[in-house]
C-alpha cells in the first residue's frame, strides 16, 4: 500500500491526557502517556492512525475484512 498524505485536521496541542485539533475540538487519549510527545511526533501518529482506520473501513465495505470471531468459527 502506498502512503498518502492526510488532509484535514491538524493537532495543535498535545498533553499526556488529551489533544486538540485546529478546529478547537479536544479529545481525551485512551490512556495517559508517560511523557508528552512533540506536536510533530503526535501529528505523524494521528495521520498514520487515520490512514489505518480508513483502510480498515474500506476493507470491511469490500468484504475483505475478517473479524476474530469469523476466524475462530472457520477452524
Amino acid at each position: 500500500m502506498r502512503s498518502k498524505k492526510v488532509t484535514g485536521m491538524k493537532v495543535i496541542r498535545v498533553t499526556k491526557t488529551e489533544f486538540e485539533l485546529d478546529n478547537g475540538d479536544i479529545y481525551p487519549l485512551p490512556f495517559e502517556l508517560d511523557e508528552a510527545l512533540s506536536l510533530k511526533e503526535f501529528n505523524e501518529i494521528y495521520a498514520n492512525s487515520k490512514i489505518l482506520v480508513d483502510t480498515l473501513i474500506m476493507q470491511s465495505r469490500n468484504k475483505n475484512f475478517t473479524t476474530i470471531d469469523e476466524k475462530s468459527s472457520n477452524n
